[in-house]
């Protein structure tokens, strides 16, 4: 019924730890409410030279059976996933962050509404911050250059001023009001797919080495199927703030940025 793929760069090991400690728990609900027991395949693929060992103890894990991709170089997120993408034969596919807390009814959820609505082809979580607990907004508008610049600067000051304007882009409304509704763009850091659509549409494109690959992607899944944010699906995730990552994080996101505005146009506004 199920597969999932997490890549992995040099993460941060207790993240990493919660992140798969989290899943197994998730599987292990998932399994209480199917007969099968099912020990779904986690395809944990390491884009960088360390070892596995240096992360985690696979063993630890119960109800997942890992399977390892290793030693072919930093490729990209994106075409890290496409390695387990073109390999699995599953009924969904869980694409998943190693910086996301699942909770413990979050596959069971997702699974039970998923196959209660086939016209279903991508489901979002509703996330929170793990320090502060205040919500995050994975689900996204068609973005503008001025949005992404404020994003990207995360100025309070300049967040504040244009509150409005990033509630819009955000999909603010929506998810204070814990409500389920159709979005146009989700956060890569968890995406349940249908594994036949995402493998009808190739995966991610390679060409987005980090950053807007999740953004193409759900604009092409748009184009076959709904796209779902569920608030009783529940996550944390540690990640974001793509602005206070250094100068080569700069790079690639205004590398990927113009890839996707040539590719979808140009709006400034």
């Amino acid at each position: 019924m199920l597969t999932a793929s997490c890549v992995l760069y040099n993460p941060d090991k207790k993240m990493l730890a919660q992140t798969l400690d989290s899943l197994d728990a998730a599987v292990r609900v998932l399994n209480t409410d199917n007969a099968g027991h099912l020990l779904p395949p986690l395809y944990m693929i390491n884009n960088a030279d360390t070892e596995f060992s240096d992360y985690y103890d696979f063993k630890q894990l119960s109800n997942c059976r890992v399977v390892a991709r290793s030693k072919h170089g930093n490729v990209g997120y994106g075409a890290g996933h496409n390695i387990a993408i073109k390999e699995v034969e599953s009924k969904y596919h869980l694409v998943i962050n190693p910086d996301v807390i699942l909770h413990e009814d979050s596959l069971l959820n997702a699974i039970q509404y998923m196959d209660d609505n086939p016209d279903v082809a991508l489901l979002s979580p509703f996330s929170t911050d793990p320090q502060t607990g205040q919500l995050q907004y994975l689900c996204k508008k068609f973005p503008s250059i001025a949005v992404l610049a404020l994003r990207f600067i995360d100025n309070t000051v300049l967040n504040n001023l244009f509150r409005t304007i990033l509630a819009r882009y955000e999909e603010r409304q929506c998810i204070m009001a814990n409500e389920l509704f159709d979005a146009e763009i989700v956060s890569g850091c968890f995406m349940l797919y249908r594994t036949d659509v995402l493998k009808r549409l190739g995966g991610f494109d390679e060409r987005y080495f980090l950053y807007f690959e999740d953004f193409d992607l759900s604009i092409r899944t748009g184009q076959l199927g709904k796209i779902v944010c569920h608030p009783g699906v529940r996550i944390m995730h540690h990640g974001g703030g793509a602005g206070r990552k250094g100068r080569e994080h700069f790079h690639l996101f205004m590398r990927s940025a113009k890839l996707f505005f040539d590719q979808y146009g140009w709006r400034w506004f």
